[in-house]
């Protein structure tokens, strides 16, 4: 949830599975052992049977958080010698604040990830590319959006993003650098790995006007099968803002999305109706958890999207909430905050009655989600502490 992002693209979304991030670039380590069906599983793409996502033959549910910092954060001052980009204050986030969200959501019992600047990186220092026709690093990934929110400021330059030839050709390059780069921890390029279980086109993507979703279907068309090409076992799903229904054309795109703010039942039904119509999978794929802006409630947004579980054909795969912070470790002390009034910081000792309520709506959620029932109660989850100190690299 910020302004109008035109200028970005390759949203990464991340399965969640049992100890998952022992393959991750951004940890490095192994929290606990899996057992012999999770090694499995945690080996195997998730796929999609038409209006279904599935995990080795069995249905497989995506609801989790939007956790956009994975890669590139602005919203802490590193410690004096740690990679910092003082203008748009950007520094790596601490393998500790990585840890620690992983171990928040597995406790909530999500399945799923969705992290912008593990997919955008361009424009900084510390980028995946820092400039069009420089050198690629792969240190972390940040991207750069454009605001188009006040439409007396509109550039109809925008629409180059999808139709210039050098633009979209430059694009593609770096999607090819990204998928082809190499997990110096398993071994596998990011088009192999499994964890990587969805790219997304882009982040509320759209024309001149915010939310126009004015992205033309020859560039979804290419993008999308140019993923496809790279990683055919990887899932893309329509970075538009809004369910554009002439990309149903557009055979290469598994699931579309919408996001919501604030929630509202009407258009949630009205996007999986759509989405049902041409046999894909539907993703809230942001929305505001805190009850206080309006809109329709948590739980009744929640119900919706169970039901559709009782279905033979459930149509939406699940829902993420924006966004979640949590210490800013090593300094186990201090939550981190962001400025947009939708932080969710787990097990904070500062947090109201009602957020905490919230809060444990959406573990109860998830846990439905996958078949279970928990309590009330909000498990506790350690600080990972001095141990997990330096930034990502």
């Amino acid at each position: 949830m910020r302004s109008a992002t035109l200028i970005t693209a390759l949203s990464a979304l991340l399965s969640v599975r049992a100890s998952p991030f022992a393959s991750s670039e951004s940890t490095g380590e192994l929290s606990k052992r899996p057992s012999k069906n999770d090694l499995c599983e945690r080996n195997l793409p998730i796929t999609r049977d038409g209006s279904e996502l599935k995990l080795n033959g069995k249905r497989w549910t995506a609801s989790g958080a939007n956790v956009y910092w994975l890669g590139l954060d602005e919203n802490v001052i590193p410690p004096a010698g740690q990679p910092f980009y003082a203008r748009f204050n950007a520094s790596y986030p601490t393998k500790g604040r990585i840890t620690e969200v992983m171990n928040v959501l597995n406790t909530m019992g999500a399945h799923l990830i969705r992290s912008q600047t593990l997919g955008v990186s361009v424009g900084n220092p510390l980028s995946m590319m820092p400039s069009l026709g420089g050198k690629f690093n792969f240190l972390r990934f940040r991207g750069i959006n454009l605001d188009t929110s006040d439409n007396s400021k509109l550039d109809p330059r925008v629409m180059e993003f999808y139709t210039n030839p050098t633009i979209v050709s430059d694009f593609k390059n770096y999607i090819s650098h990204y998928m082809s780069h190499k997990n110096r921890y398993t071994g596998l390029t990011y088009a192999e790995d499994p964890t990587i279980a969805i790219i997304e086109t882009g982040n509320e993507l759209g024309g001149p006007i915010f939310g126009d979703m004015n992205v033309p279907n020859s560039w979804t068309q290419e993008i999308a099968s140019f993923v496809k090409s790279l990683a055919p076992e990887k899932l893309v799903m329509d970075g538009t803002y809004g369910i554009n229904t002439t990309h149903f054309a557009v055979s290469t795109i598994d699931l579309f999305s919408d996001h919501f703010y604030p929630l509202n039942n009407t258009k949630l039904t009205a996007g999986i109706a759509l989405v049902a119509s041409t046999d894909r999978v539907y993703s809230a794929g942001e929305y505001d958890w805190t009850g206080l802006k309006g809109g329709d409630s948590l739980q009744s947004f929640y119900s919706i999207v169970e039901a559709q579980q009782e279905k033979p054909k459930p149509v939406i795969s699940g829902d993420l909430f924006w966004s979640l912070f949590e210490h800013n470790v090593p300094d186990c002390t201090q939550f981190v905050n962001h400025s947009d009034g939708f932080t969710l910081q787990y097990g904070n000792p500062a947090n109201s009655a009602q957020v905490n309520g919230q809060i444990s709506t959406i573990r109860q959620h998830f846990f439905r989600m996958l078949g279970k029932v928990v309590g009330a109660d909000l498990p506790a989850v350690a600080c990972p502490g001095p141990l997990h100190s330096k930034a990502t690299k």
